[in-house]
C-alpha cells in the first residue's frame, strides 16, 4: 500500500497584492480620520460664527432701542417748542419721521436677531420641523424637554 503525503506551505515571502491592498485601506483610514476632523473644524467654525452674529444683531437691537428713545424724545421736544412758537410743523415732521425709521430700524434689527437665533440653532441642530411646525430642541442644553 502506497503512502503519499503532500504539504502545502505558504511563506510570507511573496505578498505584494496584499501588502498593496493592506496600505491602501491604511490610506483610506487616514484620509476618512481627516475628513471627520475637517467636517468637525467645520462644524465648530459655523457655530463660532452663528454665536458671532447672533451677538452682533444683539447689540444691534440695543442700538436701534436707544435710537427710538431718542426720536421719541425729539418728537416730544419738537411738539413743546412748536406749541411754544419756536419750531413749525415741518420740525414737527421731520421729527415725526425719524422716529418711523428709527421704530422700522428696531423692528429689522429684532429681525435679523431672530434670523441670527434660528441659524445658531440650525448650526447646532437643535431645529425641529415636524407637521405642528418648527421647534427647537433645548433638551442638549439644559437636559430638560424642549419647549
Amino acid at each position: 500500500m502506497p503512502w503519499s503525503a503532500s504539504l502545502e506551505l505558504d511563506l510570507p515571502i511573496d505578498r505584494l497584492v496584499e501588502r498593496n491592498a493592506y496600505r491602501a485601506a491604511l490610506i483610506d483610514l487616514q484620509l476618512a480620520q481627516r475628513d471627520a476632523e475637517e467636517s468637525s473644524d467645520n462644524v465648530r467654525e459655523d457655530v463660532r460664527n452663528a454665536l458671532r452674529a447672533l451677538e452682533a444683531a444683539r447689540e444691534q437691537v440695543g442700538i436701534q432701542e436707544n435710537a427710538v428713545r431718542l426720536a421719541e424724545r425729539r418728537v416730544e421736544s419738537s411738539k413743546m417748542q412748536q406749541e411754544a412758537g419756536r419750531a413749525d410743523t415741518r420740525d414737527l415732521l421731520d421729527s415725526q419721521e425719524a422716529l418711523l425709521e428709527a421704530q422700522n430700524a428696531e423692528v429689522q434689527a429684532r429681525v435679523d436677531y431672530t434670523l441670527a437665533r434660528l441659524a445658531l440653532y440650525r448650526d447646532m441642530e437643535l431645529l425641529r420641523v415636524d407637521e405642528d411646525g418648527l421647534h427647537v430642541d433645548t433638551e442638549p442644553l439644559t437636559g430638560e424637554e424642549g419647549r
